[in-house]
C-alpha cells in the first residue's frame, strides 16, 4: 500500500483493516530482519560490544530510543546537581548553592568553587 493512500478518498474506517493488516506485515518482517542479523552476527562471530552498539539502530524507533536518552540525560543531570529527592523547581533554586556539593566533588574542591 502506498504511503498516503489510506485515508485520501475512502471512508478512513474502511481502510482502518487494511492498514493494520500492512501494520501485522511490517511486525512481522521487522521480527524476521531481526532474527536474520542475529544469525549473521553469530556466522561473523561479533563481539558482544559490538552488537549492543549496533542493537540501538535494530531494535525500536529511533525517535523512542532518542526521547528515552534525552529523558534519562536530563534526570541523571537533575540528581547530579540537586540529589536524587525530587523537589518543586523554585524550591530547587531558592535552596540550591551557587554551585551544588556534588558537583564540587567531582570537581574536586573542598570550599566552593
Amino acid at each position: 500500500m502506498p504511503l498516503g493512500s489510506g485515508c485520501a478518498g475512502a471512508d478512513p474506517l474502511l481502510s482502518l483493516p487494511q492498514l493494520e493488516a500492512q501494520r501485522s506485515v511490517n511486525a512481522d518482517m521487522c521480527v524476521e530482519l531481526r532474527s536474520r542479523i542475529t544469525v549473521l552476527w553469530e556466522r561473523l562471530q561479533v563481539p558482544a560490544e559490538e552488537r549492543e552498539l549496533s542493537a540501538v539502530h535494530t531494535i525500536g524507533s529511533s525517535a523512542k530510543i532518542r526521547k528515552a536518552r534525552l529523558k534519562k540525560t536530563r534526570q541523571m543531570k537533575e540528581e547530579v546537581m540537586y540529589g536524587s529527592t525530587p523537589q518543586r523547581p523554585l524550591k530547587r533554586r531558592v535552596l540550591s548553592p551557587h554551585v551544588p556539593s556534588k558537583v564540587r566533588k567531582l570537581l574536586g574542591c573542598k570550599s566552593p568553587c
